[in-house]
């Protein structure tokens, strides 16, 4: 799901995607994740979508918030350290949601403050400017580590 901190009422924001989101609770389906990072081009906003850390974090709590009390699961974040540290004023208080990190180096993410590991790590092989190139992930864990991620949560399917 795509947020925009910049339209305010982030519990608004998270209650709409609940009601539009069709996603479904099967093995198959991942939980729900927010995107956060730089906005995209025609967005007239500024990069931490003109907030403060401060109101950026409280922004964030609150959706996140809202779309956990509603699923009983944490749902992931997609975002960069790029952008993450100097928006939430580095924020290590979301290290406990699993994170997919957007890096195009060649070895390993740099991760956000707080995060220790991460849940996907999206990236492009080879360089990322040439035509055809497509994004990739890892999964941490590999296929044990995408079914966590997965509905339902794994100690409901024993």
């Amino acid at each position: 799901m795509y947020a925009r901190p910049d339209h305010g009422d982030p519990v608004g924001q998270a209650e709409h995607f609940l009601r539009h989101a069709r996603f479904t609770r099967d093995e198959r389906t991942l939980v729900p994740f927010v995107d956060l990072e730089w906005p995209y081009p025609g967005v007239s906003t500024g990069p931490c979508y003109n907030l403060t850390p401060e109101q950026l974090r409280a922004w964030i709590h609150a959706f996140v918030d809202r779309i956990e009390a509603e699923i009983h699961r944490k749902p992931m974040i997609y975002t960069n350290a790029y952008w993450w540290n100097p928006c939430t004023g580095n924020d290590p208080s979301f290290a406990g949601y699993p994170l997919d990190i957007a890096n195009y180096a060649k070895g390993p993410p740099k991760l956000p403050a707080g995060w220790t590991t991460f849940a996907l790590w999206q990236y492009v092989p080879g360089d990322p400017g040439r035509r055809g190139a497509h994004d990739r992930d890892v999964v941490n864990g590999g296929m044990s580590g995408l079914s966590r991620l997965a509905w339902p949560p794994p100690e409901a399917r024993r």
